[in-house]
């Protein structure tokens, strides 16, 4: 909800200029001037996204491949030759279940895991 509240370090690499606003004046701002809260949270987000994708460019495995550090929990399961993530080895183990129960859910597809 617009009432939650996010603690959120940012630390610079380089030398930064930063803007220190009031949370309540900013919030009433951005109410009366809805076009100016429109463009700032568009600003940010487009930053925030350009330096994510930037990251992960950065990070490749031995193949070659990206890493996606969205997904820290999985990425390093994903980056090693002998650790499968435990939802693969699920989707496997329902894949031969599927093979014999011509009536479950589970699409054929899964079985090529």
């Amino acid at each position: 909800s617009s009432e939650d509240k996010f603690k959120v370090s940012v630390i610079a690499a380089t030398t930064c200029r930063y803007i220190y606003w009031q949370r309540s004046a900013l919030e009433y701002l951005f109410v009366k001037e809805t076009y100016l809260a429109t463009v700032l949270a568009t600003l940010i987000a487009k930053d925030i996204t350009i330096k994510l994708y930037s990251m992960n460019n950065k990070i490749m495995t031995d193949k070659g491949s990206h890493l996606d550090i969205r997904l820290p929990s999985i990425t390093p399961a994903l980056a090693s030759k002998e650790c499968k993530p435990p939802i693969v080895k699920t989707l496997k183990k329902l894949a031969v279940i599927s093979s014999h129960c011509p009536k479950s859910p589970i699409p054929a597809v899964i079985e090529h895991l």
